[in-house]
């Protein structure tokens, strides 16, 4: 998939590989394709997966190439896990100026306060352009929403649509 993905014939937008088992090798292999200039998608769906801390940064990195177009992404159901670095990585990725994401869903990922504080600082961001997050059962809490309501107060966000469900 990673060569056809650069391939300047491919002219694939969106891709589905939720369920698929796709660790860390594989979510380097995506990254890979993702920073080609030929590849040309838009939206990926890589929720039921098990990236690790390793698969979490070489998403980060990609997001951050200027090649890369991205501008949803699917990392709901456990596919990060409960780690704080994998929430920071992306947090990271969020902030750059030359990530495109305006869709980040996250549904299921159990990231818990100091995630949530990672991701809202990133919202906070100049340079984030998400406006629709589903954070549906990340076990947030009260500080985690905490860090949201501020997020959602900064002069520089521009999420008009969030998910909260579930996160008590």
């Amino acid at each position: 998939m990673q060569y056809s993905l650069k391939d300047v014939n491919c002219k694939l937008t969106q891709l589905d590989l939720g369920d698929n088992k796709i660790g860390d090798q594989g979510a380097a292999h995506l990254s890979d394709a993702l920073k080609d200039v030929n590849c040309k998608l838009t939206q990926l769906d890589l929720g039921d997966n098990k990236i690790g801390d390793q698969g979490a940064a070489h998403l980060s990195d990609a997001l951050k190439d200027v090649n890369c177009k991205l501008t949803q992404l699917d990392l709901g159901l456990e596919t990060l896990g409960v780690t704080r670095s994998r929430a920071a990585h992306l947090s990271d990725a969020l902030k750059d100026v030359n990530c495109k994401l305006t869709q980040l869903n996250l549904r299921r990922n159990k990231i818990g306060r100091q995630g949530a504080a990672h991701l809202s600082d990133a919202l906070k961001d100049v340079n984030c352009k998400l406006t629709q997050l589903n954070r549906h059962r990340n076990k947030i809490g009260r500080q985690g929403v905490a860090h949201l309501s501020d997020a959602l107060k900064a002069v520089n966000g521009k999420l008009t649509q969030v998910n909260l469900c579930g996160n008590n």
